[in-house]
């Protein structure tokens, strides 16, 4: 375990690895002393973990700032945690992600919201159910849970500039089958991870239990966001949604995305209002 303490504000920061079913889970806490309301972050994986590390980092940083505490963590397999990727399934980081929020309750706060980034958005739905009345917020979460597949494999394209003709994103599949894993620009994808995510939706995981939710569109799937938006809103839940600019594939460079100060203002502005009406 590594401890930082800030000797002007008195935040707290923890770095430290958690048991977990799955192996060991590397994970990063902040809290300030007066801290009674946080956020448990659950990432995506592969490139898209990669790409998001650093926003996800800021806007931690920013809800310190704010006197809200921060759990975020790495998957079993992934990052610094322990364990074997060819073994994550969506049941895998569910159950990760179950550990990071006992650890946040542990922390003593008394209400913690729920985030999740691109596939990271089905953990937290999941999570989020879990946990009555939670605010949720889904940075360009996974409508489409295999979208990420064909967004990796269409990169790979234009990184190859491979431009002529129609991109065939349809033979991973078969890749897949003959070989159990796919390569998705240097990250391994394996079957449990693909087979587990089959036929998942948002708002299926998410249940019945209202709750206020924030959605963050931060690319070309505005139309699927919205009608995501509206099917929670039939189901009771308080939707805010805010739609941003991203320049570039989340499986290209770092990436960089237009209005990230935006977009990390106007969420944590969205957090702060509903913990504080709790």
């Amino acid at each position: 375990m590594a401890l930082k303490l800030d000797d002007k504000t008195g935040a707290e920061e923890t770095l430290e690895h958690l048991e977990g079913p799955n192996g060991l889970l590397y994970a990063w806490s902040a809290r300030r002393p007066e801290t009674t309301s946080g956020i448990l972050i659950c990432s995506s994986v592969l490139g898209e973990f990669a790409s998001n590390y650093h926003r996800e980092r800021n806007f931690s940083l920013e809800l310190l700032s704010r006197s809200l505490g921060v759990v975020r963590f790495h998957y079993a397999g992934e990052g610094n945690s322990f364990g074997d990727r060819r073994h994550v399934s969506f049941e895998s980081m569910c159950d990760d992600a179950a550990v990071a929020l006992q650890k946040a309750v542990s922390l003593g706060f008394e209400t913690v919201a729920i985030m999740g980034t691109q596939l990271g958005a089905l953990v937290a739905a999941a999570i989020a159910a879990r946990t009555p009345s939670a605010p949720l917020v889904l940075w360009e979460p996974a409508v489409e849970p295999l979208s990420f597949v064909n967004d990796a494999r269409l990169a790979s394209k234009i990184t190859f500039l491979e431009r002529s003709g129609t991109a065939d994103l349809s033979q991973w599949r078969a890749d897949l089958d003959r070989d159990g894993r796919i390569d998705l620009l240097g990250h391994d994808l394996w079957a449990p991870l693909v087979q587990s995510l089959e036929n998942l939706d948002i708002s299926g995981l998410l249940g019945d239990e209202v709750r206020p939710v924030l959605i963050a569109g931060l690319g070309s799937r505005r139309t699927k966001l919205d009608s995501l938006a509206e099917d929670l809103r039939a189901r009771g839940n308080d939707v805010s949604i805010s739609h941003f600019q991203k320049p570039e594939s989340s499986w290209l460079g770092s990436g960089s995305m237009l209005n990230v100060a935006d977009l990390i203002a106007v969420t944590a502005d969205w957090l702060v209002g509903r913990l504080e009406k709790r």
